[in-house]
């Protein structure tokens, strides 16, 4: 057995990565929530994720309990650098965890217009919607996250796209409070579609 302890940005965080046979053997068909790949994930250890997956690469598809791979881990932790190279090496931007979010479903909650680029630009589906047909705007709106909703908008999301429950957008924003994002949505349907960019949005 072989192991090596890879320390992140000298902060005197490690990470102990034992590198031996049973990564290379680990059931993908199986949830296994113990794996060091999902702790480095959490905690955007990019050294340590580089490597496990070189020993095993199939592992950069391995679900825990919830369905979360390490690219949902990354996106969640809201580090740019892991998801990044995640995506790089084939991780897959359709992945969906148990309750169907997707990669872009979760940056869109955590309010990460850089990821969400990222995500898109690496073909994520931006209209994707998760069991309850939430889609990434939604989420972004529930949450007030205005430049989220702004880039999701300048990359073709539906406004108009409805929930399991009818909302719209615009009614999430409006029950939550979020007036600010109220007007923006309204003003991109008063144009026809044509996004709206105005500083005043882009500081909230």
């Amino acid at each position: 057995m072989k192991t090596r302890s890879i320390t992140r940005n000298g902060r005197g965080f490690a990470v102990l990565v034992t590198v031996c046979a049973l990564m290379a053997t680990v059931s993908l068909s199986q949830s296994d929530a113990d794996h060091p790949i999902f702790a480095a994930s959490e905690r955007g250890n990019v050294e340590a994720v580089k490597a496990i997956i070189n020993v095993n690469p199939a592992l950069i598809e391995l679900s825990d309990r919830y369905g979360r791979t390490p690219l949902l881990y990354a996106v969640c932790g809201n580090h740019t650098d892991l998801t990044a190279y995640l995506l790089s090496v084939g991780a897959s931007v359709s992945t969906r965890d148990n309750r169907g979010w997707t990669a872009l479903h979760h940056a869109a909650e955590i309010g990460s217009p850089e990821i969400v680029e990222l995500l898109i630009r690496n073909h994520a589906d931006v209209n994707a919607a998760n069991s309850l047909q939430w889609t990434a705007l939604h989420q972004a709106v529930l949450r007030g996250r205005m430049r989220v909703v702004m880039t999701l908008i300048e990359h073709g999301a539906d406004v108009f796209a409805s929930t399991s429950q009818n909302t719209t957008a615009v009614n999430i924003a409006l029950e939550n409070g979020q007036l600010a994002v109220r007007d923006y949505l309204v003003a991109h349907m008063q144009e026809g579609g044509k996004a709206i960019r105005a500083n005043a949005y882009v500081g909230q």
